[in-house]
C-alpha cells in the first residue's frame, strides 16, 4: 500500500515538473503562471500546492533534477578515461552537450541560488542543490588532485581554488560562444568546435606541467 501511494506521489510530482518544464522553456518563468502549470500537468492548483510550496519551488526542483544528471555525467567521464587529458575533454564535452540542451539552467547553474539559511529553510531544494554543488565541486578537485600525484598538473596548483578557476572557464567559454555566436561565424570565422577546443586547451595548460 505505502509503495503504492509513493508511485502515485512520485508520478503526480514528475507530471508537475514535465509540464512546468515545457511552458518554463517555451514562455520563459517569469511568464508562467501556476494556473497555466495546473492545466498542462492535467492536474488542480491544490494539487500542486501538495507537492510544491510556489513556482520558484517547482523551477529549483528542475535544476536540481538537472544538476544531479550533471554530477553522474562529470563521475563518469573522470571514470572511464585512462588518461587526464580525455577525461578533462570529456569533461568539457558534457558540459557543451549540457549547454545545447538545457540553455537555460546551464545560465542558472552559473547563477546566484541562494545559500542563506532562512531561504534554505523556505525552499529546502536549495540545501540539497548546494550540496549536489559541491559534489561536483569535489569531484573536480579530486581530479586536480589525482592529476598533481601523478605530474600532470602542476604541484603548485591550489586544487580547490584551481576547481573553481576550471568550472567558470570552461563554463565561461561556453556561454560567450552560445551568446555571441553569429559574430564569431560572420566575423571572425570560428565554429564553436574550433573555438571551444582551442579555448579548452589554453585553460588546460596553464595548470598542466609541459601543456598537453
Amino acid at each position: 500500500m505505502r509503495e503504492k501511494k509513493q508511485k502515485l506521489i512520485d508520478y503526480n510530482k514528475n507530471c508537475i515538473l514535465n509540464a512546468a518544464g515545457e511552458l518554463f522553456h517555451r514562455n520563459g518563468t517569469a511568464k508562467t503562471t501556476m494556473d497555466e502549470i495546473a492545466r498542462a500537468a492535467d492536474c488542480s492548483k491544490a494539487t500542486i500546492y501538495v507537492y510544491f510550496k510556489n513556482k520558484d519551488d517547482i523551477y529549483y526542483h528542475i535544476v536540481l533534477e538537472y544538476m544531479t544528471a550533471l554530477r553522474d555525467g562529470l563521475t563518469q567521464c573522470f571514470g572511464r578515461h585512462n588518461d587526464y587529458a580525455s577525461a578533462y575533454r570529456s569533461l568539457c564535452d558534457t558540459l557543451v552537450r549540457f549547454e545545447q540542451d538545457n540553455p537555460m539552467y546551464f545560465e542558472c547553474m552559473l547563477g546566484c541560488i541562494s545559500t542563506e539559511p532562512e531561504e534554505q529553510e523556505k525552499l529546502p531544494v536549495l540545501k540539497t542543490i548546494f550540496d549536489v554543488g559541491e559534489e561536483i565541486n569535489t569531484i573536480v578537485c579530486d581530479f586536480l588532485e589525482s592529476g598533481k600525484t601523478d605530474g600532470f598538473i602542476r604541484p603548485d596548483v591550489d586544487s580547490l581554488q584551481a576547481a573553481f578557476v576550471l568550472w567558470s572557464s570552461i563554463c565561461g567559454l561556453i556561454s560567450l560562444y552560445a551568446n555571441k555566436k553569429t559574430y564569431f561565424e560572420q566575423n571572425l570565422a570560428f565554429t564553436q568546435d574550433d573555438f571551444l577546443a582551442n579555448g579548452f586547451a589554453m585553460i588546460l595548460k596553464m595548470i598542466t606541467n609541459g601543456g598537453v
